[in-house]
């Protein structure tokens, strides 16, 4: 599980974005990604460019108090 949770957005817009490029090849082929904060715009977008960029996930927003994304590989997909 991969959970992204910082930096702040005041560090940059899309500060979260490199996160799942860099851990991409660590992630077990179940691996489930999180990503806080999901109301916001930059999140939004960062999770549109993490799924065009791994088409082999699936995401799912879940309406928390901030949102969150939840990202999950299509069964069968390529690890």
């Amino acid at each position: 599980m991969l959970i992204v949770d910082g930096p702040p957005v005041k560090t940059a817009s899309s500060a979260r974005y490199p996160a799942l490029p860099f851990f991409m090849e660590r992630l077990a082929e179940d691996a489930i990604v999180i990503m806080d904060d999901g109301s916001r715009n930059d999140e939004k977008i960062i999770c549109q460019d993490w799924l065009k960029m791994f088409p082999e996930f699936d995401s799912e927003y879940v309406d928390t108090e901030k949102g969150a994304f939840i990202l999950r590989r299509e069964k069968g997909a390529p690890a």
